[in-house]
């Protein structure tokens, strides 16, 4: 009978010969311990990396969410000014000298003052007494230059 090489082996050949089935070989010799220094220096190493990479791992993460923090926050502050922006054009607009003179007009019924000159003759020698009295001294009595 041939034997098939993609039939799985069985059977386990000791150092001393003999055969024994897979599930009946032992892990360690009888009278050696299971966690021999060896083993326990690749059992500490291999824990140890474990260790590291996942401390590396959790820093990268931690590195990515600040960053995501940050991103946001930077788009929060951009969308913040904006509306701070407008809203300053807003309250310039508001109090605006137009602005209040169309709220005059509008609400309050006030209407623009026409202008209107008055033209004043020139002054006459002889009605010197309806000008008023320049005299430098402080309580003195004009009517007493008046004729």
């Amino acid at each position: 009978m041939a034997r098939n090489a993609y039939a799985p082996n069985w059977r386990i050949e000791d150092p001393q010969g003999a055969h024994r089935r897979y599930s009946e070989r032992r892990l360690a010799p009888r009278g050696e311990l299971f966690l021999n220094p060896r083993r326990a220096l690749c059992l500490g190493l291999l824990l140890l990396v474990t260790v590291l990479a996942l401390f590396y791992l959790w820093q990268s993460w931690q590195l990515v969410y600040q960053l995501n923090r940050w991103q946001e926050g930077r788009q929060t502050l951009a969308r913040l000014q904006d509306q701070r922006d407008l809203l300053q054009v807003q309250v310039d607009r508001a109090f605006s000298l137009e602005r209040i003179e169309e709220f005059a007009r509008k609400r309050l019924g006030m209407i623009h003052p026409s202008l209107k000159f008055l033209l004043l003759p020139p002054p006459n020698p002889e009605l010197s007494w309806a000008l008023p009295c320049r005299s430098a001294q402080q309580g003195s009595n004009c009517r007493a230059a008046i004729p």
